[in-house]
């Protein structure tokens, strides 16, 4: 029997999450299928080697009255994962931008599917599953680095 390489265990883990805000506009009259975005942003602290994560979710339609996107379902969440050893942001692994927006995506599918199905009034959103690691970068690239 072939031995077994034992996996190693992250150098991070999510602390704590939060919804602050979160926004919901019910159709006059459903146009068409919705659009997806997501927006990534980043804070790190490398005094208390903790990443603040912001994912800014939206899905929208184009409405032809106004000839322009009108929201629908608008979220924001905070996550905040802390390293388990004094990092600095240049040591942040590069794994970590891709695997930190796919532990918390489940929890915004999760919520919207829950919000749009308790409102009864529009059919429910659920949000596909997807593959958001070029996200990675771009949460990489909009990341600060702050000090307190």
């Amino acid at each position: 029997m072939k031995e077994q390489k034992q996996p190693k265990p992250s150098s991070f883990s999510l602390v704590d999450f939060k919804m602050p805000r979160f926004e919901f506009n019910e159709p006059e009259k459903p146009e068409g299928s919705l659009e997806l975005g997501f927006f990534p942003t980043g804070e790190y602290n490398p005094e208390l080697s903790e990443f603040l994560l912001r994912l800014e979710f939206k899905a929208f339609e184009f409405d032809s009255k106004i000839k322009d996107e009108v929201a629908r379902v608008t979220v924001l969440m905070e996550s905040k994962f802390r390293f388990s050893e004094k990092t600095s942001f240049e040591e942040i692994p590069a794994y970590f931008y891709q695997n930190s927006i796919a532990i918390i995506f489940p929890y915004i599918r999760a919520f919207v599917s829950n919000i749009t199905l308790q409102s009864n009034i529009v059919t429910p959103i659920i949000i596909p599953t997807y593959n958001l690691t070029s996200l990675g970068d771009v949460l990489k690239q909009s990341t600060t680095v702050v000090e307190e």
